[in-house]
């Protein structure tokens, strides 16, 4: 048996009932509103759908590197983002070249040094 909500804890089961019913109802009227008036496959029809099979289409477009909250935050992030990558790869050539005291950006996983050429 579930607890009931805080909120609705001290309601009496008749009210808990009908207040847990409206926002069911609400859930789902928003779910029609959201679909345009198109139809839900049903059971059936899902249940006929073989889970390994990739989706046919996608209407979501990818992450963005960056969530932020406002424009501005979210250039700020990106410009941080590019100096670093700037001073890594600087870093990166450097080491490569045989600099063996050369400093990387904070946050950096140097690459591993360079193996030492055999000689004889």
């Amino acid at each position: 048996m579930l607890s009931p909500l805080p909120c609705w804890r001290d309601l009496a089961p008749p009210g808990y009932r009908q207040r847990v019913g409206a926002l069911i109802e609400s859930v789902i009227e928003d779910g029609r509103r959201d679909r345009d008036g198109r139809p839900v496959l049903g059971k059936t029809a899902i249940r006929a759908q073989n889970p390994h099979d990739k989706p046919v289409g996608c209407s979501r477009s990818p992450a963005p590197p960056v969530h932020a909250a406002r424009p501005e935050i979210h250039i700020m992030l990106r410009a941080a983002y590019w100096q670093f990558l700037s001073a890594f790869r600087d870093a990166a050539r450097r080491l490569r070249l045989g600099d063996r005291l050369v400093r990387f950006p904070a946050g950096a996983f140097p690459p591993p040094l360079p193996c030492p050429v055999p000689t004889g």
